[in-house]
């Protein structure tokens, strides 16, 4: 169940993090994952992320590979939680992990509005 609800645990926060990292532009929290492999990547410089409009930020952000690396981690993670599926018996994995496709959807369909 650890390994499961681990799993479950990363695609939840890859959904809120891709769902609210334009908001969080304005609050100049750049702490989400998001921000964490946009740095890594030098899709954006730390040093120079204060000093770009949102606009830009957001430009380059959508016009880099961002979506692209979390919906592949997302998937991977789902992959891993559905071949628990067999090992898991105190709960319906089938329920839970149709639970947490839906989650990815309402976090996708909030893309910028949270």
């Amino acid at each position: 169940m650890r390994t499961a609800f681990w799993h479950a645990q990363k695609m939840a926060r890859i959904g809120n993090w891709l769902s609210t990292w334009k908001r969080e532009i304005d609050e100049k929290d750049f702490g989400s994952g998001v921000f964490s492999y946009v740095f890594s990547k030098k899709i954006i410089g730390i040093k120079e992320i204060n000093n770009l409009s949102k606009e830009e930020i957001i430009s380059r952000i959508e016009n880099s590979d961002v979506y692209a690396y979390f919906t592949k981690d997302w998937y991977k993670n789902h992959e891993k939680l559905d071949s628990l599926k067999k090992y898991v018996k105190s709960i319906d994995m089938n329920r839970y992990v149709k639970g947490l496709e839906d989650v990815i959807q309402y976090h996708l369909a909030t893309d910028g509005l949270k």
